[in-house]
């Protein structure tokens, strides 16, 4: 992330500097386009991407411990995608809103910064400050209902995880009782089916 950062952003703002002179909407936001890139790219969910391509393996090896666990492990995993999905819808439309209204607030931002000494020799400090703060607000309103939803689902899954934790241990004890599978298998299916 921090070399494709070192060899975009100087070409980034190369460009940004080009287009500015022909362009009436100046701002530096193609930069920070491009440090939400890296940052996405340094975070914890792009560890998703590397653990995904095992996850059918992982799922395969349970199934192979015992059929039942691997079934369990299975609707667990189908539930949970079930859940980003859901997700997913719930909150794009809200985080996309709270991001364009971010963009236009912080665009409006550097536009009364440009013109700082005209809007102060004109008294209008408080109202390009009160401007601002209603377009921000506007924002953090957005970006608000989308993490709230976000974080029902987040508490579904954890919810979901839990329970299927619960259902491996309990269909485990159930095999171990019936002599059909041993308590080491039972950890293993464990482990494996909370990978999966």
């Amino acid at each position: 992330a921090i070399s494709l950062d070192a060899q975009l952003t100087p070409a980034v703002m190369a460009a940004t500097l080009r287009q500015a002179p022909s362009s009436s909407h100046r701002s530096a936001q193609p930069l920070r386009d491009a440090a939400e890139l890296r940052g996405f790219l340094t975070g914890p969910s792009v560890f998703n991407f590397f653990d995904a391509p095992f996850a059918p393996i992982y799922l395969l090896a349970v199934f192979l411990l015992h059929p039942l666990l691997g079934f369990v492990t299975l609707a667990g995993g189908l539930m949970l995608v079930g859940l980003a999905l859901l997700n997913e819808r719930l909150t794009r439309r809200p985080i996309d809103d709270a991001v364009q209204a971010s963009r236009r607030a912080q665009a409006q931002a550097d536009e009364f910064t440009r013109h700082a000494d005209a809007i102060a020799a004109m008294g209008m400090v408080g109202a390009a400050t009160e401007r601002w703060r209603a377009g921000n607000g506007q924002a953090l309103l957005r970006l608000a209902r989308g993490a709230e939803s976000a974080a029902t689902m987040h508490t579904l899954a954890r919810m979901v995880r839990t329970l299927l934790q619960i259902a491996m241990y309990g269909g485990g004890a159930w095999l171990d009782l019936d002599n059909r599978l041993m308590v080491g298998a039972i950890v293993a299916a464990s482990l494996l089916g909370a990978r999966a």
